[in-house]
């Protein structure tokens, strides 16, 4: 659990009357997060659940929750093979705009709890997000496996005309050369539907990668570039892509790492696929027992559109905190989050602003409460 209290200092475009964007000034929120996981010999399971409490008294209807549920298996099947499968359902009461790039996860660990701080929400339109992925992998020699990705997920907003479905399909083949050393080839395929289904806008995207993955003792770089062919208006169009990452620890107490991606995106505030460089970049440390540093800055630039139909986009964040602990169950934790974006205004529907800057600061209180030993 943790308790803030905040002020936004954002600015908006200032042509949007729309009651629906957020405005500036004061708020509260209440996070709670409950987590369970069961680890056996050959199988895991994990359960999570978590909740936002928001209170902004400037506005009509000043409560505004989101919630959040997500479960994890993952079993083996054999000496070779493994399963893994996810389920999560989201709803919250503002619309986020984030594009940064992500490091990934696999499914069969424990849900984390997500950022329904609405750092990046812009308008008050209300969200639901379920997302379905399973991933199956086998050993097909002493060096060599075989990963298989699927991947379901659903947002609908109260404007339908902004709904979008996404699947996307990938093989990988790895091949190990030695203990600190792999090569792989990965294709895959994503598909998308936006909007309402009588007026349904359908895209999709074949992308065919080679790369390479490193890790020694506590370095790991992951590094991959290939082409999208994108078939659009009885054409095919071809984009370079590519994407890295690097994570060193330095010491037991810092930690460094750098992620990049060129890739076709598909969000559903904007009536086009999103083709993309971005760039995030994090620090942490714990240069005291009791006291922890954090910091993370992104990028992201590129065209709306495959052919820049909705024209050229540019967005940056960044965020700091610090966290003091208090005890084994308690620590104080202060943050400052800035994030900025502008978009040509042919991307947003006009329930949007095509531009803002926000500032926003925190501080607060969090709990650690073990249910289970």
């Amino acid at each position: 659990m943790s308790t803030s209290d905040a002020y936004d200092a954002g600015e908006t475009d200032p042509t949007t009357s729309s009651s629906d964007v957020r405005r500036d000034g004061p708020y509260s929120n209440l996070d709670a997060a409950l987590r369970y996981t069961w680890a056996g010999a050959h199988r895991k399971f994990s359960i999570a659940a978590a909740n936002t409490l928001r209170y902004e008294p400037r506005v009509a209807v000043p409560l505004a929750p989101s919630y959040q549920t997500s479960a994890g298996f993952g079993s083996s099947l054999g000496p070779r093979a493994r399963f893994d499968a996810s389920q999560s359902v989201e709803y919250t009461a503002f619309y986020q705009l984030n594009v940064f790039p992500t490091l990934s996860t696999r499914p069969s660990d424990a849900p984390q709890q997500q950022a329904l701080t609405n750092d990046y929400a812009v308008s008050k339109q209300s969200a639901y997000t379920s997302s379905t992925s399973f991933s199956a992998s086998r050993q097909l020699a002493q060096h060599t496996s075989l990963t298989i990705d699927y991947g379901l997920r659903s947002v609908r907003i109260h404007d339908a005309t902004r709904n979008r479905l996404t699947q996307n399909l990938s093989v990988k083949l790895l091949h190990r050369a030695s203990r600190s050393t792999a090569f792989l080839v990965k294709t895959e395929t994503q598909a998308a539907t936006f909007g309402a289904p009588q007026s349904a806008v359908h895209a999709r995207g074949e992308d065919v990668q080679i790369g390479l993955d490193y890790s020694r003792r506590n370095t790991s770089i992951v590094a991959a570039a290939g082409s999208s062919f994108i078939p659009m208006g009885g054409r095919i169009y071809a984009r370079l892509t590519a994407n890295a990452s690097w994570r060193a620890e330095i010491a037991r107490a810092f930690a460094v790492s750098l992620h990049y991606d060129r890739s076709l995106r598909f969000v559903e505030a904007l009536a086009y696929p999103l083709f993309a460089d971005s760039v995030s970049a994090g620090i942490s440390a714990q240069p005291f027992t009791r006291l922890g540093f954090a910091s993370l800055v992104g990028y992201s630039a590129g065209a709306v559109g495959v052919s820049a139909e909705g024209g050229s986009y540019g967005t940056y964040t960044g965020s700091t905190g610090l966290t003091a602990s208090l005890s084994r169950r308690f620590a104080l934790y202060s943050e400052y989050v800035y994030y900025h974006y502008r978009f040509d205004e042919r991307a947003f529907a006009s329930t949007l602003p095509p531009r803002l800057d926000r500032h926003t600061y925190r501080a607060g209180l969090k709990i650690w409460l073990p249910i289970l030993n």
